[in-house]
C-alpha cells in the first residue's frame, strides 16, 4: 500500500544520520507486520478545519476509536489534507498519508509523510501531545476514524496481497506482506471511485431492524407473530440488529 510503503521507502533511500533516525526506523520495521490499511474513496470535509499555531495548547481528543491498534489512512487519489497559512502562501503543506500506533490506549504514535509546496519531502514521527504538528495530525487522524464510523459510510474488506519492501537493522532488504486491504467510502458519495473494488459494500455499523412482514410464495405457509405456520403469502420476520460495529439507535416518534 502506498502509505506503507512510502514510510518504508523513507529508510530505503536514506541512511540513519543519528541514533534517533535509527531509533524511529527500527520502532517503525517492528510495526509493519501488523498494519491495517484504511484507503478512503471518501474524505471528511475538513475545509471548515483552521489551525492556529498560537492556539494549539495540546491534543486532548485522543479517543482509540480504530478498530485496529495499528493502521495506515490514505486517501485513493490525492492528499489526506492540505495545510494552507494565508500569510505565507509558500509555508503550506500536504499530508499524504500518516500510520497510526494505538496499541497504548494512553498513548499515540503517528508517523506522517508530508510535502511543502516545492515538492520537498518531509517524514515525521510524533507523540508529543503538545507538539503543534501532533495536534493537527490527530485532529485528522480523529476525524477520519470519525467519519469511517458514521452511519452514512460504507466499508469493503479487500482480500490483496501488497509486499512492502524495507531495509533490517543489517541493511539487508526484506519484505513484509499485507493480505487485507479495508475501503470505506461515504454512501451518498456518487462521484467515490468504487468501481476497480469487487464485492458488496457494508455499512461499518449496526442498526435495528423492527418486525415486519415479508411476501412469500402465494401457496406457502409463514409464521404469525408467534412463530405458528399458518399464513399463506406472508411470513412475520421478528425484531433483529444487522450489520458490524457499534449499534446506531433511530428514535421514532409516535404521533
Amino acid at each position: 500500500m502506498k502509505a506503507i510503503q512510502v514510510m518504508a521507502d523513507r529508510w530505503k533511500r536514506t541512511a540513519c544520520k543519528n541514533e534517533y533516525d535509527l531509533k524511529i526506523k527500527n520502532k517503525f520495521i517492528e510495526l509493519l507486520p501488523d498494519i491495517k490499511p484504511f484507503v478512503f474513496l471518501s474524505k471528511p470535509d475538513m475545509s471548515s478545519k483552521m489551525y492556529e499555531v498560537n492556539n494549539l495548547k495540546e491534543a486532548t481528543n485522543i479517543k482509540n476509536a480504530s478498530p485496529f491498534s495499528i493502521y495506515s489512512l490514505e486517501a485513493d487519489t490525492d492528499f489526506l489534507l492540505i495545510l494552507e497559512d494565508e500569510t505565507e502562501p509558500d509555508k503550506g503543506m500536504a499530508i499524504h498519508n500518516v500510520v497510526v500506533n494505538d496499541s497504548d490506549p494512553n498513548r499515540r504514535e503517528i508517523f506522517a509523510a508530508m510535502s511543502d509546496v516545492k515538492g520537498t519531502n518531509l517524514f515525521v514521527f510524533l507523540d508529543d501531545t503538545k507538539n503543534y504538528l501532533f495536534i493537527i495530525l490527530n485532529d485528522l487522524v480523529e476525524s477520519f476514524i470519525d467519519f469511517m464510523n458514521s452511519k452514512t459510510s460504507l466499508v469493503n474488506i479487500q482480500d490483496e496481497t501488497h509486499k512492502i519492501q524495507y531495509t533490517d537493522q543489517d541493511n539487508k532488504v526484506r519484505a513484509a506482506k499485507i493480505t487485507k486491504v479495508v475501503y470505506i467510502k461515504d454512501g451518498r458519495d456518487k462521484k467515490a471511485n468504487s468501481k476497480k473494488i469487487k464485492g458488496a459494500w457494508t455499512p461499518f455499523y449496526s442498526w435495528r431492524v423492527r418486525g415486519h412482514w415479508r411476501k412469500i410464495e402465494e401457496n406457502s405457509l409463514g409464521k404469525n407473530r408467534s412463530g405458528e405456520y399458518c399464513i399463506k403469502g406472508l411470513t412475520w420476520v421478528v425484531d433483529c440488529v444487522k450489520g458490524k460495529g457499534d449499534l446506531i439507535e433511530k428514535v421514532r416518534v409516535i404521533k
